[in-house]
C-alpha cells in the first residue's frame, strides 16, 4: 500500500516540477515584510533630542525612501505570487 501510494506522489511530483523562481521571489518578498515589521516593532527611526536639524531632514528622506521602494512593493509582490501559485493549483 505504502508503495503504490509512494509511487503516485512520485509521479505526481516529476509531471509538475516547482517553479524555482516563484519560489525565490516569495522569499524575498517575505524577507521584506520581515524586515519592514521589525523596524516598525523597534522603532529605529525614534527621534533624538540631540540630533542636528540637518540629521533630522536626512533622516526624514530615508524613511520615506524605504517605506516607498520596499513596503508597498513588497506586499504586492508577495500577494500577487500567493494568487499566482493558487492559480497554479488549481489548474492543476
Amino acid at each position: 500500500m505504502r508503495d503504490e501510494v509512494k509511487g503516485k506522489y512520485e509521479a505526481a511530483v516529476s509531471a509538475n516540477p516547482r517553479l524555482e523562481v516563484v519560489d525565490a521571489l516569495r522569499g524575498f518578498a517575505l524577507i521584506a515584510i520581515v524586515l519592514l515589521h521589525s523596524i516598525e516593532h523597534y522603532n529605529l527611526f525614534a527621534d533624538i533630542t540631540w540630533e542636528p536639524n540637518w540629521l533630522k531632514s536626512l533622516d526624514g528622506y530615508v524613511v520615506t525612501i524605504i517605506w516607498f521602494l520596499l513596503a508597498g512593493k513588497a506586499y504586492a509582490t508577495f500577494s500577487l505570487l500567493f494568487g499566482f501559485v493558487r492559480a497554479l493549483l488549481v489548474c492543476r
